[in-house]
């Protein structure tokens, strides 16, 4: 008898642009594109594994499949779906292929802050030239603090980059440390109320959990000091929007940046509270799809489907009970 040839359905924004290196790479696997809701039902049926997003709906028709691979960092949308999670169904990630860009991004938050850049372009914008507008408004990194929400591999790529300026580094992990010589501390979740009165940097980098949703809520930003910023970028949903937004304008905080916001991309009838205030910079989820990264991706990817059809173990397994 015939073997029964695998199926790979190929969900929504996955690492694969194109299907023809992927065929050759495994001749003996039949992939199907799942680009669309209907096409997602249809492919799912009968697929072994799916890389990349999935709908409950689509999951809900699903016969045999054994494997949902996210090929981002997070699993959000694969915790979105009850009975994924309550399942037998592996869930991988692709982890560190997305932190050394991310991590960049921080910094190029943080010194648009630092450096006024934004007003720095207006001015240039406007062809003002005009060096004591900025007298005493420039801020030095070194000496300041940063303090760090989720210690993984994008945390830890943070903590690397502020070594570099001179910065004391803070983190909050949920996990036992094992990377404590990247930080002067590295406390538990119940420790988030010190870490927020002590950070002039605050980063957000944990990933969007039961737990974590909403954690950053009125009562911890009025925690930040008045000069303090906050920098998001792992998931939006993580901080009250509309809380944040309130104290950047009534100048409770002095900046916050996003690369994530709860509804992506922003309902143009009802945006983002943080839409347009001067001293809150949002980026369109856009830190990390570098061609580097890309590349990556797909290496791990083609790695892991290697391992499934060899029976090996898969790398990036992650924790459906605490959803990452």
């Amino acid at each position: 008898m015939t073997k029964k040839a695998v199926k790979v359905m190929i969900g929504v924004d996955s690492c694969i642009p194109s299907l023809q290196d992927w065929r050759q790479a495994f001749p003996g696997v039949v992939f199907a594109v799942g680009n669309t809701p209907d096409a997602q039902r249809e492919h799912i049926r009968d697929a072994d594994v799916c890389i990349g997003a999935i709908t409950r709906d689509a999951f809900l028709t699903a016969r045999q499949v054994k494997w949902v691979a996210s090929p981002w960092a997070g699993i959000d949308f694969a915790m979105a779906i009850p009975e994924l999670v309550n399942s037998d169904v592996i869930i991988t990630h692709t982890p560190d292929v997305h932190a050394p860009s991310m991590a960049d991004h921080v910094f190029a938050m943080i010194l648009s802050f630092a450096h006024c850049l934004p007003q720095v372009l207006d001015d240039q914008k406007n062809h003002i030239f005009d060096t004591q507008k900025y007298h005493n408004r420039i801020l030095e990194l070194a000496g300041s603090t940063i303090g760090i929400l989720g210690f993984g591999a994008v945390g830890r790529a943070v903590a690397r980059r502020a070594h570099g300026f001179d910065m004391k580094v803070y983190a909050i992990a949920r996990t036992p440390p094992t990377h404590s010589n990247q930080a002067e501390a590295i406390w538990p979740p119940d420790s988030l109320d010190d870490l927020l009165k002590i950070s002039d940097w605050f980063v957000i980098s944990s990933p969007l959990t039961d737990e974590t949703r909403g954690l950053i809520d009125k009562r911890r930003i009025a925690l930040l000091k008045p000069s303090a910023h906050l920098i998001v970028i792992s998931r939006g949903a993580i901080i009250d929007e509309v809380a944040l937004a309130d104290a950047l304008h009534n100048g409770q905080l002095a900046g916050a940046a996003t690369d994530a916001l709860t509804i992506e991309p922003p309902d143009p009838q009802n945006p983002s509270p943080l839409w347009n205030l001067d001293n809150c910079l949002i980026s369109p989820h856009s830190s990390s799809p570098t061609a580097k990264m890309f590349a990556a991706r797909r290496k791990f990817c083609k790695e892991n489907l290697h391992r499934y059809l060899n029976g090996e173990l898969l790398m990036g397994i992650r924790d459906q009970t605490l959803g990452y």
